[in-house]
């Protein structure tokens, strides 16, 4: 393996480590907010520009604003499948319909063995998630959007799941989960992979395809399997619930990097998209201290 490949590794799995400490640590609500700062996206097109060119890059970070939709549809149909599964388990539980259903759930189950009986609920819905972003991505693939209208679809999909996904509740993690070297490898791992096949094939699909799968949660996606192993689907709930208000910070990124280059450079390019997701990150953060229960409201 080239260099190149372990800088992918170290970078995706600092990424990747600092969400699981932020999530096991603090709120499900923030960490949901903090997935969504271009960890993964800022990963892929920094590999994009350096291996591929900046001329590419730019390119590439046009398409990406609309995998950014495809992003969120995979929050949505990842999270509209485990409420579909808690009103399934509540009202099989209870007799209960809707959120009452889902409120009145048997307590998760616990201990070493808990793992295996998740497996289901992680995989319908992971699999949902990846139908939806593919499904999107299709889409918008062969619309083909103009910048803007790819950033005014995008920021649409994101209010819509964001609306959607306020009916889920909070859960707080129960307790942390050992930073072992086995979760340490496989969240860097799972996330490197994929960094490793999206900037791979950037050449050989094209700046469209590769920009819409630029767009892929890289470093939410392995962690959010962790967060669901470790704990069951109720905080994957809460996580995903907050994930939609970190989301434009994504687009605000993408947004510069393709206005900004190859004119402005990689470096600088990059640098200014950071700056306009901190913008956006820090005036949203503001925001819900000073009204915290706004959003949560149902």
């Amino acid at each position: 393996m080239d260099t190149m490949f372990w800088i992918k590794l170290a970078v995706t799995a600092l990424a990747v480590v600092f969400l699981a400490w932020v999530a096991e640590r603090g709120s499900p609500r923030l960490s949901g907010l903090l997935a969504g700062f271009p960890h993964g996206v800022a990963i892929i097109l920094l590999f994009i520009g350096l291996e591929q060119g900046e001329a590419f890059m730019a390119e590439v970070a046009r398409h990406t604003v609309a995998g950014l939709a495809a992003n969120a549809a995979l929050g949505w149909g990842w999270g509209a499948m485990l409420h579909a599964l808690a009103r399934h388990r509540g009202h099989r539980n209870t007799g209960m319909t809707g959120q009452e259903g889902a409120r009145m759930r048997p307590a998760p189950v616990a201990g070493p063995v808990a793992w295996p009986a998740r497996m289901p609920s992680l995989l319908a819905g992971s699999m949902a998630g990846l139908a939806a972003f593919f499904a999107v991505a299709a889409a918008l693939a062969h619309l083909r959007l103009p910048l803007w209208a790819a950033t005014l679809v995008t920021l649409a999909i994101i209010l819509a799941a964001g609306l959607w996904m306020r009916r889920t509740e909070d859960a707080a993690i129960p307790r942390p989960v050992p930073l072992t070297p086995g979760l340490i490898a496989f969240r860097a791992l799972a996330a490197a992979l994929i960094v490793v096949v999206i900037t791979g094939l950037a050449q050989a699909v094209g700046p469209a395809w590769a920009g819409l799968l630029a767009g892929f949660p890289v470093v939410t996606f392995p962690f959010l399997l962790v967060v669901h192993l470790a704990h069951g689907p109720d905080p994957v709930r809460a996580i995903l619930r907050a994930y939609p208000q970190g989301l434009p910070a994504l687009v605000a990124f993408a947004l510069a990097v393709a206005l900004l280059s190859p004119a402005a450079g990689l470096w600088h390019a990059l640098l200014a998209g950071f700056a306009a997701a901190l913008a956006y990150t820090w005036l949203r953060m503001k925001i819900a201290a000073q009204l915290p229960a706004r959003w949560g409201k149902r």
